[in-house]
Order: structure tokens, then sequence, then C-alpha cells
């Protein structure tokens, strides 16, 4: 489909920064014509630039995607305690989904005694529940992305649209009253979203650094939340907004 390929070449850009046009009519084996179209909506999208010779991702619209384990050591106590928090909302039954993120990768020490189906592409939580008994471990299938340590790519979010999910835990790297709910990379913001249209309730898990900020790609508005769980207690701004639009709020 259309909408697959031109997000799978933001996501390819993204991942090799300076592409030629050539290049990419052959990896995704259309012509220059359909690619240079591709290419020409994701300029107005504001996601990558042209040049002389190629594309490049539009750095002005993102930040630079930090490596798992450098992010994995940023805010580990308050990721824990908002993984704690977020595990409460888990209960036996329950067909929970756990995105990928160093926010939610903690969510698996709080619920092994939970009898429940967990969903997921997050690596490290794959392997913390892989001998959990009485836990029915789902695993999204695609291509492993080394910088967000995830299995990603439209296989995985063709799968999960068959799956009824009850609750999914979402990280993100960026909410914003002006610009919503960002993540970094294309494929994974399309997981998220998903999960924001479809699952029966979402739960937000930002550390309070993330308020304000926004990055690479819209998936959603605040107000699709059910619940923002973080560490702190909101602004005045954010948590007017929260009451108005009903989104719940939970901090430690």
């Amino acid at each position: 489909m259309k909408e697959n390929r031109v997000n799978e070449v933001a996501d390819y850009v993204g991942k090799h920064n300076n592409v030629s046009i050539k290049d990419l009519a052959s990896k995704f084996n259309v012509s220059i014509f359909t690619i240079r179209r591709d290419i020409d909506e994701l300029v107005a999208r504001g996601i990558i630039v042209k040049h002389y010779g190629g594309v490049s991702i539009n750095n002005k619209s993102s930040n630079t995607l930090i490596g798992f384990e450098d992010r994995n050591t940023i805010r580990k106590a308050e990721k824990q305690k908002i993984s704690r928090l977020a595990a409460s909302f888990v209960e036996d039954n329950d067909i929970i989904f756990i995105d990928a993120g160093t926010t939610t990768m903690y969510m698996p020490e709080y619920i092994k005694d939970k009898n429940i189906t967990v969903v997921t592409n997050n690596i490290y939580v794959i392997f913390k529940l892989f001998n959990v008994e009485n836990i029915n471990l789902i695993v999204l299938g695609g291509e492993v992305d080394k910088r967000t340590n995830s299995i990603t790519g439209y296989h995985a979010i063709n799968f999960l649209q068959n799956l009824n999910i009850t609750k999914s835990f979402i990280a993100s790297s960026g909410i914003s009253l002006d610009s919503g709910l960002t993540n970094y990379t294309v494929i994974e913001a399309e997981i998220k979203r998903h999960c924001l249209e479809t699952s029966n309730k979402t739960f937000l898990l930002v550390d309070n650094s993330k308020f304000g900020q926004s990055s690479l790609v819209k998936y959603g508005k605040i107000s699709q939340v059910d619940m923002i769980i973080t560490d702190q207690q909101l602004s005045k701004e954010y948590y007017e907004f929260c009451v108005k639009n009903d989104v719940g709020v939970t901090h430690e």
C-alpha cells in the first residue's frame, strides 16, 4: 500500500540520514517518478528535506535519537516508579500491550504475578517475561531496530491490528499542548497510533522531562489518552488541559 511505503521510506531515510533518490527507488522497487511523489509528500509533512543528489531527515523537526543503553541510564529511578504505578492498573485476564522504550521496559518486574496476556515489541520485555509461566506472551514480528531495542515494521503493525487489546501502555518521546504526542521514528509512531485508536484503554507513561517536548512524528492527541502516568504533579497548564479533556492523571 502507498501509505505503508511512504512511512517506510521516511523510516529508511531516518536510519541512513542521507539517501539518493535512485537508491530509494531501488530499495522500494518503484520508479523514480513514484519515489519522487513519495518524497514530495514527506517534504510537505516536514519529515524529510530534499537537497542536491538526494534527501535527508529534517533535523529541525526532530531531536537526535539517543542510543537505547544511553537512554536507559537517564531518569532510571523515575521510570521504575512510573512502571510500578502502571502495573497497578493491570488486572488478571487483561490482554495488554507494552510498547518499546526505556520507560515501559520496567513493567515486567511488577506484573509477574498476574495471569494475563502480554503483547509486545519490546525486546527487553520479551526477555524478562520469556519464562514466566502464568503470562501468555505474544511477540510482534518484524525487523529488529537496535536503536530502540524493539521489533518494528509493517508486519508488526498488521499483526497488531488483528488483536483485541484491553489496555495499552505506551511511552512517548514528547508530549506538548501544541504538537500532541510525538515519537522519533515513523514505524513506531504507527504502532502507537494504532494503540490509541483501538485499545479499550490507553495509558501514557512519561516522566516530567517529556512535557513541552516534541520530536519527529506526531502520532496522536493528548485527549486520546485515558490516563497519563508520570513521576511528578503536572503543571497547572497541563493539569487543566487534562481535566477539560477527561484525561486521567496519576503520579507518585
